[in-house]
Parts: structure tokens; C-alpha cells; sequence
């Protein structure tokens, strides 16, 4: 066949376990990696592939909200019945992570009891956002980076780290066995570990993966309390979190 791709990039991890068994991605240990934090610089033992973003599902709320929840578990207080708005685990790889998180801590009957507190369902993970700002909904299961950045153009939405866990999304990048262009490949895959890197996606409120970066949200990467789905948990758990996702809302 023709090969015309040097770097894949993609938000699910899911998908270079498949790659790795059809033995298509290229082992690499890109320069300047070990200027990550620790637990981010080898996410794939066998380096075919490594960090190229990160993303957070945390809770967003409105800023005319007193007291925000704090936990995810807050968000099954009746309080918040027809306040809620979350994505759809069929349509967002950020949801469908969240989906299987949630699943994992605290059994599926969270999500039996979120049913009960009649939340708005979307599809994206960025519709949260959208009810937020437009005042439909108080509260919801969103994105960090573009909550800050709706917030950074003065629309009434912040975010919140849960103690119990924002929800690690860990969006990789790899280079092809068969790239055309190794060594640009190689290149451009190093480069993700720059400052420069770091500070160009924290601009657009996305986390920097170098920790001498400051993050827009204001707490540095290495301090947040995160929940990482393993690849392998995805790739069996999604499909039936969807299933049982649409049984349990009707969506």
C-alpha cells in the first residue's frame, strides 16, 4: 500500500492499542520528554507512542451558583434535579471517558441516580459549556480548557476540581513504522516537549505538559488529583457504557 502518514494524533487511547497490534506505530523515545511530570512521560511502556496533550473533565458550573459542588457525587444531591447538563458517551470521546470513570469508582447506580435528577443530555462534552453560559443549566460534567476559555471572555462559567478526581484525558501522539518523512516525524514528535509547545497550547486555556509552564487554570499539572482510565479498560468499557447509557436514559 501507499504510505503517506509520518504522525498519528488522536484523543482516544484507545485506538494505538489497535495500532500496536497491527504492529504499525514505530518505537520512539522523543528528545526532551523526561521535561514532563513523572507520572506523564511514558504512558505506553514499550514508547510507541507518548503524551501529546492533556485534557480534564471537571465539573463546570455558573459563577451565579454561591457554592459550587465539589465532588461528583455532590451532583446526585436532589438539589440539582433539572440543573445538570452533560454530553453523551456515543458522541464524545471525553464523555464516553467520564462515562466509564464514574462507572469504575462508584458502580452504575451513580448514573441511575443522576437519571433521577432529570439532567439535560448532548452530545459533545462542550454542550455543558454551552447550557452553562446561556443559563439553562447550573451545573455539569465538562471540559477544563474550553470552560477557561469562555470564562477568559467574561461569560459566567469557571470550573472545578473535584476532590474526588478529575478525569485524566490523555490524548497521544505516535509515528508510523512506515513514515515517509522518519527523521521531520521525529522532529515534530520532540517538539510536543518544548516550553515553546507548552506555552503556545496553554494560550488557547489547553494544559501545558511541561510543568515550568503556567497553566491557565492556575494550578500546575504536577498538583492536580487525577483519575486515568486504563487504554485497555476503554477499549472493552465504552461500547458497553453506551449500551447501558441508553438504557438507563432513553437516549
Amino acid at each position: 500500500g501507499v504510505h503517506e502518514l509520518d504522525v498519528f494524533a488522536s484523543t482516544d487511547e484507545a485506538h494505538y492499542l489497535t495500532l500496536k497490534k497491527q504492529g504499525v506505530l514505530a518505537a520512539y523515545l522523543p528528545l526532551g520528554v523526561n521535561n514532563l511530570p513523572k507520572a506523564y512521560r511514558s504512558v505506553d511502556p514499550d514508547n510507541t507512542y507518548h503524551v501529546g496533550a492533556l485534557g480534564f473533565v471537571v465539573i463546570n458550573y455558573s459563577t451565579k451558583l454561591n457554592r459550587p459542588p465539589d465532588t461528583w457525587t455532590d451532583l446526585l444531591d436532589r438539589r440539582w434535579r433539572g440543573q445538570i447538563t452533560v454530553g453523551h458517551p456515543g458522541f464524545s470521546g471525553y464523555v464516553g471517558n467520564w462515562v466509564v470513570a464514574m462507572w469504575d469508582k462508584y458502580g452504575w447506580d451513580y448514573f441511575t441516580k443522576l437519571a433521577q435528577n432529570n439532567p439535560k443530555i448532548g452530545r459533545s462534552v462542550n454542550d455543558t459549556v454551552t447550557d452553562i453560559v446561556s443559563g439553562e443549566r447550573l451545573v455539569g460534567a465538562g471540559p477544563d480548557n474550553y470552560s477557561l476559555e469562555n470564562k477568559a471572555r467574561g461569560n459566567p462559567i469557571d470550573v472545578q476540581f473535584p476532590t474526588g478526581d478529575a478525569i485524566l484525558i490523555v490524548s497521544p501522539v505516535a509515528i508510523l513504522k512506515e513514515a515517509p518523512h522518519p527523521n521531520a516525524a521525529r522532529l515534530l514528535e520532540s517538539f510536543f516537549y518544548t516550553r515553546e509547545y507548552s506555552t503556545a497550547i496553554a494560550k488557547t486555556y489547553n494544559y501545558p505538559i511541561r510543568s515550568d509552564v503556567p497553566p491557565p487554570s492556575g494550578i500546575p499539572i504536577d498538583r492536580i488529583k487525577w483519575y486515568r482510565n486504563k487504554a485497555e479498560r476503554l477499549e472493552k468499557a465504552v461500547p458497553e457504557a453506551i449500551a447501558k447509557w441508553r438504557e438507563t436514559f432513553g437516549v
